[in-house]
């Protein structure tokens, strides 16, 4: 979103333990806590849908998939995803789903993780986002394999 995208990149944020014994991006910390935060299952997929309709790194699905993306295997909408590492070192992400629920789910991933080290963005895991922004009961299971696949 464009808040995100003006966002300074912040310092890495530890997980409580019962998440992942890693550090999780500053920007990841922020958008889970907003996603976990709704009362409820259904308002934490329309706050998904909100999100993947106002990031600026996620792409709706009726245009191509972003340069270098691929499919992401496992994912039941059409969802792409292209990753990089700049000269730097930083992670570089974008992505597209045909889907409101998994471009949601696409663009926790890519605006919170991009931007951030690539050692960052490796450790951070499938499971860790879901515990992270309270996602168990909320999508189904196929629906957040993905970000396992890429090793998000």
């Amino acid at each position: 979103s464009t808040r995100l995208v003006r966002a300074a990149a912040a310092a890495p944020v530890r997980m409580s333990a019962g998440v992942s014994s890693g550090v999780v991006p500053a920007r990841l910390v922020s958008l889970a806590a907003e996603l976990r935060e709704a009362p409820d299952a259904r308002a934490r997929a329309l706050a998904l849908a909100r999100l993947g309709a106002s990031s600026e790194l996620c792409a709706d699905g009726s245009s191509l998939p972003p340069a270098g993306g691929q499919r992401v295997p496992g994912c039941t909408s059409v969802t792409y995803v292209a990753a990089a590492v700049d000269g730097e070192g930083v992670a570089r992400l974008r992505g597209s789903s045909d889907a409101a629920i998994s471009r949601g789910l696409l663009s926790l991933v890519v605006d919170g993780l991009d931007g951030s080290s690539a050692q960052e963005a490796l450790r951070v895991t499938g499971a860790s986002i879901r515990q992270l922004a309270a996602l168990d009961g909320t999508v189904a299971p196929s629906r957040i394999n993905g970000a396992t696949v890429y090793g998000a």
